[in-house]
């Protein structure tokens, strides 16, 4: 394939000021960028400008309501077209650019994704391309500096019982298969049990060196919590994992106490070789501002779980809550690592108070949470990956927090943000 030398540059400046378009469905303050295009065609060695009479794009993409067609008008003093229009910011915008002869005869027409960023600039530049499978005509091929500026893969809570409960037995082809999408949207991973089938997901985790976070399930039933904790130092000794989690919500549910939650915790420490970590809710690690200091000190790592949608945090206020409880509970340990082991968002189900559960502010707090974190250096676990069915009441939240449906596939508000 040859390639003419006839480029178009587009670059995406974003405005901050006044005048720019909002996407619809964005938070209220979301910027707008402004596209500048540029056709050369000075080098083509063709007579192009007697060919091409017309040349405009059109950009469509999630949350604008309708194409946006702007036409570029033609410089003889310099042979290039030109133009400038504003696009609202956001990801997988289509750039379709069509150049048409005086009659309106489209003659090339190419098309490409990117997103619209802001406080950044975003470059595309198209090629004319000799195409001999047109006889000797040309297409155009569009290429971009950045095509992909989701979220990209964040650390996510896998619970792999998706429609039966966690005492079902999952068999190695169902963790495998499930694991494509673990591989494509999962940079971390914690577990809850590595009992069950699960040990097949650590030992993925481990082949694709994706972290691992193993989860021991202790409860009320003492016979149940040696297994637990037999199966995850035994996946421990076998495959690098990035820590032992021993319990979640323990003391939140009321099933042992503190004390014999120490208990399991230090023999879990002396027999394994990885960071240990006990899991609950921020105001269980809190207690009032008391803090629990014999529980901080059996563990290496603190997580605690954050949910403003359990504390009827109003959506545009519930970044804000995390952020606030993670700085309470971190201020109260000094340089103990804290980690956030759960952070999400349900996407059906009832309203808790002031916070409404809908796909779109499930798309929503996972964006600007996940944003926050990063910028603020805070290790965060999404929950969850997966729908979990199973959990499904009348009216409940429960079978609701994951970014992916039962079978894998990505929610539509979620597919705007996650690549």
């Amino acid at each position: 394939m040859r390639i003419l030398p006839v480029i178009l540059l587009l670059t995406s400046a974003i405005l901050l000021g006044a005048g720019c378009q909002q996407a619809a469905g964005d938070l209220p303050g979301a910027a707008a960028g402004t596209v500048t295009m540029r056709l050369s065609l000075a080098s083509s060695g063709r007579a192009l400008p007697d060919e091409i009479a017309a040349v405009s794009v059109t950009v469509t993409g999630p949350e604008i309501p309708a194409p946006i067609t702007h036409a570029l008008t033609y410089d003889a003093a310099s042979s290039h077209w030109h133009g400038q229009f504003s696009v609202p910011s956001g990801i997988d915008r289509v750039f379709t650019v069509t150049a048409a002869d005086a009659g309106g005869v489209a003659l090339y027409r190419g098309s490409g994704r990117s997103d619209v960023r802001p406080q950044a600039v975003t470059q595309v530049t198209l090629h004319l391309y000799a195409d001999p499978a047109t006889v000797g005509g040309l297409a155009l091929s569009l290429a971009f500096d950045h095509p992909d500026l989701g979220l990209g893969k964040i650390p996510v809570c896998y619970g792999p019982f998706t429609t039966q409960p966690p005492t079902t037995v999952l068999s190695e082809v169902e963790i495998a298969q499930q694991f494509a999408a673990v591989s494509r949207y999962g940079s971390a991973i914690r577990t809850y049990t590595a009992r069950n089938g699960v040990a097949h997901a650590v030992r993925l985790a481990a082949e694709r060196h994706i972290p691992c976070w193993v989860g021991i399930w202790i409860s009320a039933d003492a016979q149940a919590n040696e297994a637990e904790i037999a199966a995850a130092l035994a996946v421990a000794a076998e495959y690098p994992v990035a820590g032992l989690i021993v319990g979640s919500e323990v003391l939140l549910r009321g099933e042992q106490t503190e004390a014999a939650l120490i208990a399991y915790l230090t023999r879990v420490q002396q027999a394994a070789n990885v960071p240990v970590a006990y899991a609950d809710t921020w105001n269980i690690w809190h207690q009032q501002g008391q803090g629990r200091p014999a529980l901080a000190a059996a563990v290496d790592t603190i997580m605690i779980h954050c949910h403003p949608y359990w504390e009827g945090v109003r959506i545009d206020r519930a970044v804000a809550s995390v952020a606030e409880a993670y700085g309470t509970v971190k201020a109260l340990y000094g340089a103990r690592p804290v980690i956030i082991g759960e952070c999400g968002w349900p996407s059906a189900g009832s309203a808790k108070g002031a916070a409404a559960p809908t796909p779109l502010n499930q798309r929503l707090f996972t964006r600007d949470v996940v944003t926050w974190a990063r910028g603020a250096g805070v290790e965060l676990f999404i929950f969850e990956l997966f729908d979990e069915r199973w959990k499904n009441e009348p009216g409940g939240v429960g079978a609701h927090w994951g970014l992916l449906a039962t079978d894998g596939t990505v929610k539509p508000e979620i597919r705007k943000i996650l690549f």
